[in-house]
Formats: structure tokens, sequence, C-alpha cells
């Protein structure tokens, strides 16, 4: 819905919120989880950082453009 993407919109745009805070801790334990992060502390930092310079945007971006090319016309 319109709602939800805006929801994601402000997330990766970097607004301070707990819906962001969510996505933050859930992130991090993803990646301690994969074993791409030795510690939950250094995950939230890494999840932090993803978000503060646009990578995490730039992720669904790309995203994004890749499931419009599948979509029935």
């Amino acid at each position: 819905s319109a709602k939800n993407a805006q929801i994601i919109r402000d997330i990766l745009g970097g607004k301070r919120s707990s819906r962001r805070d969510i996505v933050v801790f859930n992130s991090a334990f993803a990646l301690y989880a994969a074993g791409s992060v030795e510690t939950i502390k250094e995950g939230i930092q890494k999840a932090q950082d993803s978000i503060d310079k646009g990578n995490a945007q730039g992720v669904l971006d790309a995203l994004v453009r890749e499931t419009q090319k599948y979509v029935v016309q």
C-alpha cells in the first residue's frame, strides 16, 4: 500500500523512529546469524551505516528496477 511504501521510504531516507530501530535491530540480528558480523553491536552499526549512507536505499532501488522488468504490460 502507499502508506507502507512511505514508511519504507522514511526509514531508508534516514528518518529516526521506532520503526527504523526495529529495522536496524532485525538487520543486525540477520547479519549476526549470517556470520557477516561478530557481534550484535557490530551488526547494529553496520545496519545504521547502510541506512545513513544510502546503501540500503540503493539496494531497494535496484530491486525495484529489476522487478519492473517482469511486470506484465
